[in-house]
C-alpha cells in the first residue's frame, strides 16, 4: 500500500513537490488527489525499472521503509541481462526487467475515497490507461516499456462505455453533460475514424476559417476575421448578423456548440432549419470539416429569426486610460417557419450571446452613421418585407430586430438624446426635472407617456419646450428601419433594478446619513447573518455574499441574490418596519412581472406591478431621499413586460454583460 506520508516522499524526492503538503490527503480536491497519486505511482515504477537517478537516491536511501518496501536501488546497482549469442530488440531486454511488486499494491491509502477516484483507479489497473499521464521521469525509455502487443491487448479491454467511464470520472464531469452527450451519440450515430482525430484538445477547438461550407453559396464563406474599419480614431469589425445566424461568423465563440443547441427544436419542426444545418451538425458530430454542396438540397421557405441586440461599452475602471471596446451583441429570441406564420412562433428559453460588431477606441464611436452602417444594411437585406431580388439573392433566413437592450447612458447615446443630467432626461414620459444638489430629480409618476409616433417632435420648438432630442438632425439611423425609438428600446431591470435603485438603497443603508444610514450595531448585525448564508448557500448561488460595508463593490449577480432571496432575513429587525416594507417593493414589483418566465403576463399582475413601483418611487421622495434618474425609471419598468409579453428578466442585459467579461480581458492584455 502506498500511503499518504510514502506518498509525500516520492513527491518530495522526484521534484515533483517542492515543499512538505501541510494539509492531509483526506483533505484534497479528489482530482488533485488523483493528480498527486498518479504521479507518485510513475515515480515508483521508474525508479523500480531502471533504478533510482543518483541526486533523487541521496534524499531516497533515507527513507529506509520506502527503500525495502519497493526494492529500490540505485542506478548503478540495477543489473543489466547480457547480451546473448541471438540478436534480442531493447523490448526483449526490457522483458526481463520485472517489478518486485504488483501494480494493485500501489493504491494510495485514503478512507475518503471518492466514487471518481475509485472509478479512475480500477481503469488504470484494468484497462490500460495507466501510462495517459505524462508523469515518468524519461519520456523515451517508458515508451519502449509498452510494447505493441500490450497496447493491443488494453485496446481490446477498453471499450466505449468504459472509456466515457474514465473520461467522465478523470474529468469530473457534471451528469447533465454525460446525458446530453449520450443522446447525441444515440441519435446520430456517428462512425468512429479514429485516424482523423486531433491530438489536443486545442486542435479540437481550433477555428481556421474553414469549418464547413456555406449552404446558400457554392463558395466557401471564411470564418477568418474580416478587415477592421477606421471610424474616427478607432477601428470597427463587423462580423455580420446573417453570418452568425446560418453559423458562418467568426463572432461564434463556441460555433459548434451554438449550432447543436437547436437540434431538438429542428427535430421537432424541420421547416425551422436553416438550409442544411442538420447536415452541418451532423458533420460535426462525425469529424468531417465540410458538409457537402447544397446543389442537392431542396429549396423550402425561408426561417425568420427575431433578434435582440445589446449595445454596451467594456472598459477598465481601474485604468481611465486604456481603449474601451463598444460591442454590438445578438442573441436569437424565437424562429418561426417564415415570417407571416405567427401562430408557429418558437420561443427559444436559451440562446448562446454572439457578436454582431466592435469597435476598438478611447470612448464611444462618435461618427454613429458609419458605427451602425453594416448592421443596417444586413436588416434591410433580411427584412421580410424586402422584395428587392438584387438585394435579398442568395440570402439563407430573414430577421427582424425585435428590441435593443442598453443602460441609461447608452440609450441616451444611441437615441441621440439628453442624458440623465438633464431636465427632460426620462425616456418614458415627459416631464421636467428639478435641479438639487446638482441631481435631477423626477417626482411625478402620472406625466404624459411618450411614443414611436410622436418621438421627433421632442426637441425645442414653436409648441413645446421639451429638449428630450439633441438635435432633430442629428438622428439614429434606426429609423431607416422604422423601428420603434421609445417602446423598441428596453429598460433594462439589471441596470434600473437591481444595479440603479437597489443597489443605491444599499449604499444608503451603509454610508449616506441622508439616506437610511444603519448604525454600527445594525451594520454588524447584517454583517453576522451574512456570514451563516456561507453555511446554507443555495446550490445556485455562485458566489459568497461578502460584508454589507462593501455593498459598492458586490457584483451585480450578487445584488440581484440579495433582492430575491435574501432581502427579507438579512434585514428584518434591523430595518424599521416601514423602511423594510419600502425596498422590498421593489422584490415584489420583479415578482409579479412575471421574474425569469416567458410567458405572457396577466394584466391584473402588470396593473398590480405599476402601483407597487408607483409607490416606491412616490414614498421615496417622501422620505427624503432624491428620487433621481434611475429610482423613476423603475416606474416605467412594467411597460416592456407588456410591450413584449414576457418576464422582465428574460429581457435583462445580464446575459450579455457575463460576455463582457471577455472583451475586459482583451483590454486587459493589451492586444487591440
Amino acid at each position: 500500500m502506498l500511503t499518504d506520508d510514502e506518498m509525500e516522499k516520492v513527491l518530495l524526492a522526484s521534484g515533483f513537490s517542492l515543499r512538505k503538503r501541510k494539509r492531509q490527503l483526506k483533505d484534497l480536491q479528489p482530482t488533485y488527489v488523483s493528480t498527486l497519486h498518479n504521479k507518485a505511482i510513475g515515480a515508483i515504477e521508474h525508479w523500480c525499472q531502471h533504478g533510482v537517478p543518483g541526486n533523487v537516491w541521496e534524499k531516497v536511501k533515507s527513507y529506509r521503509n520506502l527503500v525495502s518496501k519497493f526494492n529500490l536501488k540505485p542506478i548503478e546497482e540495477i543489473p543489466i541481462p547480457l547480451h546473448s549469442d541471438t540478436n534480442h530488440t531493447d523490448d526483449d531486454q526490457l522483458e526481463k526487467i520485472t517489478l518486485p511488486i504488483p501494480k494493485q499494491q500501489l493504491i494510495v491509502k485514503s478512507d475518503d475515497t471518492s466514487v471518481d477516484d475509485v472509478i479512475l483507479l480500477n481503469s488504470q489497473e484494468n484497462y490500460g490507461l495507466n501510462n495517459l499521464e505524462n508523469t515518468q521521469v524519461n519520456n523515451d525509455n517508458t515508451d519502449n516499456i509498452l510494447k505493441d502487443d500490450d497496447k493491443d491487448n488494453a485496446r481490446e479491454k477498453m471499450t466505449l462505455i468504459k472509456l466515457l467511464r474514465h473520461f467522465a470520472a478523470y474529468t469530473n464531469q457534471k451528469q447533465e453533460h454525460l446525458t446530453y452527450l449520450l443522446k447525441l451519440l444515440k441519435l446520430y450515430e456517428p462512425t468512429p475514424n479514429y485516424c482523423l482525430l486531433p491530438s489536443t484538445g486545442k486542435e479540437l477547438m481550433h477555428i481556421d476559417g474553414n469549418d464547413w461550407h456555406t449552404v446558400s453559396r457554392k463558395i466557401q464563406i471564411s470564418r477568418k476575421l474580416p478587415s477592421p474599419g477606421h471610424i474616427n480614431d478607432g477601428k470597427y469589425v463587423h462580423f455580420g448578423l446573417e453570418n452568425a445566424l446560418s453559423g458562418n461568423s467568426a463572432g461564434l465563440v463556441h460555433c459548434d456548440s451554438d449550432l447543436l443547441q437547436f437540434v431538438d427544436i429542428y427535430l421537432t419542426n424541420p421547416a425551422l432549419e436553416v438550409n442544411s444545418t442538420t447536415e452541418k451538425a451532423k458533420a460535426i458530430l462525425q469529424g468531417e470539416r465540410a458538409v457537402q454542396s447544397a446543389d442537392n438540397t431542396l429549396a423550402k421557405p425561408m426561417p425568420h429569426f427575431a433578434v435582440d441586440i445589446s449595445i454596451d461599452e467594456a472598459k477598465l475602471n481601474e485604468d481611465t486610460t486604456a481603449a474601451t471596446i463598444t460591442a454590438i451583441l445578438g442573441r436569437i429570441h424565437s424562429i418561426q417557419p417564415n415570417a407571416k406564420s405567427g401562430d408557429e412562433t418558437t420561443i427559444l428559453l436559451n440562446t448562446s450571446v454572439f457578436i454582431i460588431g466592435f469597435f476598438v477606441g478611447k470612448s464611444k464611436p462618435a461618427d454613429i452613421e458609419t458605427f451602425f452602417e453594416a448592421l443596417i444594411c444586413e436588416l434591410c437585406r433580411l427584412s421580410p418585407s424586402n422584395e428587392n431580388l438584387t438585394c435579398t439573392n442568395q440570402r439563407c433566413c430573414t430577421s427582424s430586430l425585435r428590441c435593443v437592450i442598453a443602460d441609461g447612458p447608452m440609450r441616451s447615446y444611441l437615441k441621440r438624446t439628453k442624458g440623465h443630467s438633464f431636465y427632460f432626461c426620462c425616456d418614458r414620459c415627459i416631464q421636467k426635472g428639478e435641479m438639487v444638489n446638482r441631481a435631477v430629480l423626477l417626482r411625478n409618476v402620472n406625466a404624459p407617456l411618450r411614443t414611436d409616433a410622436d418621438f421627433l417632435t421632442y426637441h425645442v420648438n414653436d409648441y413645446s419646450i421639451d429638449e428630450h432630442l439633441k438635435d432633430p438632425n442629428d438622428l439614429h439611423p434606426f429609423l431607416k428601419l422604422n423601428f420603434p425609438m421609445v417602446s423598441g428600446f428596453f429598460i433594462d431591470p439589471m441596470h434600473t433594478v437591481i444595479e440603479g435603485a437597489f443597489g443605491r438603497r444599499l449604499e444608503g443603508f451603509v454610508s449616506i446619513p441622508g439616506e437610511g444610514k444603519l448604525s454600527s450595531a445594525q451594520i454588524s448585525e447584517a454583517n453576522q447573518r451574512i456570514k451563516y448564508f456561507h453555511l446554507c448557500r443555495p446550490y445556485g448561488f455562485d458566489r459568497y455574499v461578502d460584508k454589507l460595508k462593501k455593498c459598492k463593490n458586490y457584483k451585480i449577480h450578487v445584488k440581484r441574490n440579495i433582492l430575491y432571496h435574501l432581502l427579507l432575513p438579512l434585514f428584518n429587525g434591523i430595518l424599521d418596519e416601514n423602511e423594510l416594507e419600502h425596498i422590498m417593493l421593489l422584490q415584489y414589483g420583479m415578482m409579479l412581472l412575471g421574474s425569469f418566465n416567458r410567458k405572457p403576463v396577466p394584466t391584473k399582475r402588470l396593473l398590480d406591478a405599476k402601483k407597487t413601483f408607483d409607490r416606491y418611487s412616490v414614498e421615496i421622495t417622501e422620505r427624503g431621499i432624491p428620487c433621481r434618474f434611475v429610482s423613476h425609471q423603475v416606474s416605467h419598468v412594467w411597460q416592456d413586460s407588456y410591450n413584449f409579453q414576457s418576464g422582465i428578466e428574460t429581457l435583462s442585459a445580464f446575459p450579455f454583460e457575463s460576455f463582457h467579461k471577455f472583451f475586459r480581458r482583451c483590454i486587459r492584455s493589451g492586444n487591440l
